[in-house]
């Protein structure tokens, strides 16, 4: 696979497209670490902790 991949940098279109995805991800794990304002996280977390995951899915989505 890492071969497939040295393969691919060697095309100058092939390498733009994977060096952005690379960096999308980077700023997408980098946004992970952002608090979002107004969010209580202490009720998040007991939220989680003592309901079902698709109660909190049921929460985050409205309740529909």
């Amino acid at each position: 696979m890492l071969e497939k991949l040295i393969a691919a940098m060697a095309v100058p279109e092939l390498r733009k497209r994977i060096q952005f995805v690379f960096l999308i991800f980077a700023i997408y794990v980098l946004a992970l670490h952002i608090p979002a304002t107004g969010v209580n996280q202490e009720a998040v977390d007991r939220l989680l902790q003592s309901g079902t995951l698709f109660g909190a899915i049921d929460v985050f989505s409205g309740g529909r």
